[in-house]
């Protein structure tokens, strides 16, 4: 999906609710502030969903015709408030420029019609999720890592169809087994823990254990790629974290779909080397790689 149609889908259902605080309803169940692009554009879904401003009685009991511009109001009286909070080092010109976009999402340049808030949305889904796990499904791999380890009850949903030699990155298949085969992530070590805290213990015990293995396995690991693992693994738990790990079983549906295309075509390389040459076929011992 092209930037220029997610940026607007974006501006749309962001219009849409402004213009009809009501259109929330059909998205804020689906939708988070995470799965829209811009940085602005997900502070002001936050503001509108998160903090409840699309549902304030001192904005639904405005007449309608003056309702978007008491929720623009709220929208950037909610921004105000993060910024001060966070410590945005935030200009008056660019206070103004927020202003601005703020007041021009409802224009029926940018949503024709509210009554399309969920399609819009739909859009805003399919790109947060190409962005996730790439357009040909070539980031699923760490997406379903970094699912397992936001979500360590997700692991559940992926034991025993999706396995540890679908990963092509060896580093990725080991941090699996360990997570998922090996059930690494229900150890009560984790499941005790209070669910804003277990991701960080899980993450620490998966470098713990990977190096665990390796040493009594004999991976023949070089010293230097530990700190590079720490560093994807805080990855994954940081920047590159997923903003929907609970659909950390649609993203190993793409890990699978991608690991049997691989197979196919492994065995379509097998035939046609069997028609260039026969019985080299019969004579030959190799077999397509199996998923274990």
């Amino acid at each position: 999906m092209s930037a220029p149609a997610s940026a607007y889908a974006e501006a749309a259902l962001l219009g849409a609710i402004l213009k009809d605080p009501r259109r929330a309803l059909e998205v804020r169940d689906w939708i988070r502030a995470e799965d829209f692009d811009s940085f602005w554009d997900q502070e002001i879904y936050r503001a509108l969903t998160d903090h409840g401003l699309y549902a304030r009685a001192d904005v639904l009991s405005q007449p309608a015709h003056l309702r978007s511009a008491a929720l623009q109001r709220a929208v950037l009286d909610q921004l105000y408030r993060t910024a001060a909070v966070q410590g945005w080092p935030m200009s008056a010109q660019a206070w103004q420029e927020v202003a601005t976009y703020v007041a021009d999402l409802p224009l029926p340049h940018n949503v024709p019609a509210a009554a399309n808030a969920a399609a819009y949305g739909r859009v805003v889904a399919q790109a947060s999720l190409e962005r996730t796990v790439g357009v040909g499904g070539e980031l699923a791999e760490r997406a379903v890592l970094a699912a397992v380890l936001a979500r360590p009850e997700e692991a559940q949903r992926l034991k025993g169809w999706l396995k540890s030699t679908d990963f092509t990155d060896p580093a990725y298949g080991q941090m699996y087994r360990v997570l998922v085969e090996e059930s690494l992530a229900s150890h009560p070590a984790v499941t005790i823990r209070r669910p804003e805290e277990r991701t960080q213990v899980l993450a620490k015990m998966l470098y713990q254990q990977l190096q665990h293995k390796a040493a009594v396995e004999g991976w023949g690991t070089p010293q230097q790629w530990w700190p590079v693992v720490a560093h994807q693994i805080r990855d994954m738990t940081g920047v590159h974290r997923v903003p929907h790990p609970e659909r950390a079983a649609q993203l190993g549906q793409r890990v699978l779909q991608s690991s049997i295309q691989r197979l196919v075509a492994a065995s379509g390389d097998m035939v046609e080397r069997a028609l260039d040459h026969p019985g080299a076929l019969a004579a030959s011992t190799r077999r397509p790689p199996s998923r274990g």
